[in-house]
């Protein structure tokens, strides 16, 4: 007799770790795992919700905190090997105060332990849908650019023009480095690294967010170009 897999809906912000999460519990025999695409709730009523959150990095925002803490059944906090002591706490704290009866697990490299599963599956059903926003999704194709004007011109949108940035990812080819650069961005953070030696589509830039217009863009992005010669 074949077991009957209980169905999870994988939510949260754009680069949280959503599809790390699923790849890594693929193999689950208990579970029957979905991801939400980009920042969206649609949860059905026969799925388990799980919020899944990149704990390295705090959320300032009261409101978003708390709905993104309340999105969910269960949460997951990725990245925890990667998160200092201090916002470890910080992060216990705020879920004490805002869901205090809610489970969660930490995922340590992309695994899950099966007692930690149980758990989430056992949470009663207590998500909220949150106001979330709908999201505008632009591509580009880049020349090489000057990493430094580029960063400085997302942040400037970002920080002075109100730009919201949900999901930026670019592979990059820059005059500061020979190798390739990628780019990740969230509503949060910045990172970028080497990128793998076998990507293919160096100079591609994804871009989800809200308040900002195609021709903005393609403006700000001609000004990061690497002088040709």
């Amino acid at each position: 007799m074949l077991s009957v897999k209980s169905p999870v809906c994988l939510l949260g912000w754009p680069g949280a770790g959503k599809t790390r999460l699923l790849k890594a519990l693929q193999s689950n025999k208990t579970l029957s795992l979905r991801e939400a695409p980009g920042l969206v709730f649609d949860v059905s009523d026969s799925e388990r919700a799980w919020v899944v959150i990149d704990a390295r990095s705090p959320v300032e925002d009261d409101a978003a905190l708390g709905q993104l803490i309340n999105a969910g059944d269960a949460i997951v906090f990725m990245f925890w090997q990667e998160v200092s002591l201090d916002h470890q706490a910080w992060w216990l704290a705020q879920l004490k105060q805002i869901a205090p009866s809610k489970p969660f697990a930490t995922c340590l490299y992309e695994n899950l332990a099966e007692s930690r599963v149980n758990s989430l599956l056992s949470a009663p059903r207590t998500a909220v849908r949150p106001d979330w926003p709908e999201l505008q999704s632009f591509e580009f194709v880049l020349p090489k650019v000057v990493l430094e004007h580029l960063m400085f011109v997302l942040d400037t949108a970002k920080q002075n023009l109100g730009v919201e940035f949900w999901r930026v990812q670019a592979v990059l080819d820059t005059q500061e480095y020979v190798n390739p650069v990628a780019l990740e961005g969230t509503f949060v953070r910045w990172d970028t690294f080497a990128a793998d030696k076998d990507v293919n589509q160096i100079g591609h830039i994804r871009i989800l967010g809200r308040g900002v217009s195609q021709d903005d863009l393609n403006t700000w992005l001609q000004a990061c170009h690497a002088p040709v010669g």
